[in-house]
């Protein structure tokens, strides 16, 4: 399952690549490559010193989907059940086929966590980060130990692989626009929404970048009106797969408030401060749509590196827009969504700087970012013990006999206050496989 959904986006990466993933590179950008590769051996280390096995919060609701897939049940109905907001089928169908394969140590999910961004963002970093100070900044947000609810829970698949689905159909659609790329870009699209709820946003995104080329490309415009086909396509998959269909979707957009707004921009903010803030995430926003506008007077509009932050920030925007109404609350897991937002400004920034005094300045804010992202890292690490001690504890339980403890007194990490857990117990009980894989 998993090959078969990273080789079309690898495929698509190299034939719209242009030779320079490496050999093209010039020695300072190679160094800061493998430096922004050693700080993304951050967030891995802390999964191997604190990541644990054991199910934790609403991952319990997934267990009893373990035994219908081992015992031939009737599980391809567990692939469209509503987790947490979210119908994520391929998700689901990888944890299961993963599972299966290795007695469901959850830790080794987290493995794949980590191995599925770092592919995805280390694209983006290669391919479209101008220079090697925004790289180490880009790496330092993207891989930050805040975000250790990414990073260490024991189901956490949808985020990354969302944001390698957008990153594979942005780069199909940023490029020389052919036939092969547009239908490959589309594919890409429509499984992201099949991914996570979130997901329907990249077929959005990708209609906003072919907007940006019809401006002034006319050999766009065909492929803009097919794309329209995607996005309806999108939409309706969107709803489909929503527990209540179109009175849910559009209960969305009903619980709009004043408050969404504010809630929209401090998500915007999240990937800089904690707590996040509206203004900040405003100033951000603002950054943006000026750095664009200065390319687009420029005529740069149309380049390659300023179509695909134009759709990695349209990505992010419509990603923090459905959370802000969906959820409302910024929590530290919308960290892998939000952590291109700084990336993105300083990048298309330095792309329409005219002068090399400009760009200085720009890498200047790069680097005080990634050395201010560094040391927060290393603060939040001493906090991580404290952080993950309920789920250590809820794995000893576990493996002792959780049945000895009444639930009330359990670990906030096993408590899902749905009774779920006293049943996922039962069943890697009775399957022996998790802490009972003797």
């Amino acid at each position: 399952m998993v090959p078969l959904i990273l080789a079309p986006i690898a495929w698509g990466i190299l034939v719209n690549s242009e030779p320079q993933f490496w050999s093209g590179q010039s020695f300072v950008r190679r160094v800061s490559i493998v430096i922004a590769f050693l700080i993304s051996l951050f967030a891995l280390a802390a999964i191997i010193r604190f990541g644990v096995d054991t199910p934790v919060y609403e991952t319990w609701l997934v267990i009893p989907a373990w035994e219908r897939y081992a015992t031939g049940g009737d599980w391809l109905k567990d692939l469209f059940y509503n987790f947490w907001g979210h119908s994520i089928p391929i998700p689901v169908a990888i944890m299961l086929a993963v599972g299966d394969a290795t007695n469901h140590h959850l830790k080794l999910q987290m493995y794949l966590t980590w191995a599925i961004a770092a592919g995805a963002f280390f694209w983006i970093f290669i391919r479209f980060v101008p220079s090697p100070a925004i790289i180490l900044a880009a790496v330092a947000i993207a891989f930050t130990v805040r975000g250790a609810e990414v990073w260490l829970n024991s189901f956490n698949l949808l985020w990354p692989l969302s944001m390698g689905l957008a990153v594979g159909a942005g780069l199909c659609l940023v490029g020389a626009l052919n036939r092969r790329l547009f239908v490959l870009g589309a594919i890409l699209s429509l499984t992201a929404v099949l991914t996570m709820s979130q997901g329907i946003v990249v077929p959005v995104a990708g209609a906003v970048v072919l907007a940006v080329r019809s401006i002034r490309a006319s050999e766009a415009r065909p492929y803009l009106m097919a794309w329209c086909v995607v996005v309806v396509i999108g939409l309706a998959i969107f709803v489909w797969l929503r527990p209540s269909g179109a009175a849910s979707a559009s209960g969305l957009f009903a619980a709009l408030t004043l408050e969404k707004p504010l809630q929209f921009l401090r998500l915007l903010s999240q990937s800089l401060l904690d707590p996040a803030r509206a203004s900040v995430g405003f100033v951000l926003l603002s950054l943006f749509l000026g750095a664009f506008i200065v390319c687009f007077l420029k005529r740069l509009e149309n380049e390659p590196y300023v179509l695909f932050w134009t759709f990695t920030f349209a990505y992010v925007a419509g990603t923090c827009f459905l959370i802000a109404i969906g959820r409302g609350v910024p929590q530290a897991r919308y960290l892998l969504v939000s952590w291109p937002v700084v990336p993105a400004v300083l990048s298309l920034w330095w792309f329409a700087a005219s002068s090399r005094r400009f760009r200085g300045i720009v890498d200047g804010i790069a680097v005080c970012t990634a050395v201010v992202f560094l040391y927060g890292s290393v603060n939040f690490w001493r906090t991580l013990d404290g952080w993950s001690g309920s789920i250590q504890a809820a794995s000893k339980l576990i493996q002792a006999d959780p049945q000895s403890v009444p639930p009330l007194d359990w670990p906030g990490a096993l408590r899902d206050g749905s009774g779920a857990t006293e049943t996922g117990i039962e069943i890697m009980r009775r399957m022996k496989v998790n802490a009972f894989d003797r």
